[in-house]
């Protein structure tokens, strides 16, 4: 029953994370594999599933809402980020047949994956692609992140394994601020 309790919680914790960005997948999946570190293979990938199934549903909930809302959304778009459909239109005819492949990198691109759901939206991608590359795109991510989560947590302790998340993304936050001073 308690692993119930923690499949149901994931599932949420996913799809809000999918759907509104929050909670951070990374946090959520690093610490999942670090908790998961008595656990056998079989049972995280289970873990990782019901995460990846709620990260894609959230996302495919975005999609839905910006496909079928597209034009409450146009003007926004044109105003705030200052880029017109034309050009959106012409982006969709060169990304053609590799918008499933644009899709599911995105979505292992941390700052990027953010994104994808509306970019696909926009780009008229079929539904049931798009949730496949949602999908697909979720169970690497989480299988990456949970699998470093997990080997930190067979070498180090708790407190360890917060220091190098830190330094992570410490080292990470400089590296982009150094290049987007170029």
């Amino acid at each position: 029953m308690q692993d119930l309790i923690i499949y149901f919680n994931l599932f949420l914790l996913m799809f809000s994370n999918g759907f509104i960005s929050f909670p951070s997948s990374q946090l959520i999946y690093l610490s999942l594999g670090y908790i998961l570190k008595e656990k056998t293979y079989l049972e995280v990938f289970c873990y990782i599933f019901i995460g990846a199934a709620g990260n894609a549903l959230g996302n495919y909930f975005l999609f839905y809402i910006f496909k079928y809302k597209k034009d409450f959304f146009k003007k926004y778009i044109e105003k705030y980020l200052k880029v017109s459909f034309e050009k959106i239109e012409s982006y969709r005819e060169k990304a053609g047949k590799h918008l499933f492949y644009i899709v599911f990198t995105g979505k292992l691109i941390p700052s990027i994956k953010v994104f994808i759901p509306i970019l696909a939206a926009f780009f008229d991608m079929k539904r049931s692609l798009a949730f496949i590359a949602f999908l697909l795109g979720s169970i690497v991510w989480g299988i990456i992140l949970t699998f470093i989560g997990y080997y930190f947590g067979k070498s180090f302790d708790l407190k360890t394994f917060f220091i190098c998340l830190l330094v992570i993304y410490l080292v990470i936050g400089f590296a982009f601020k150094a290049k987007s001073r170029k």
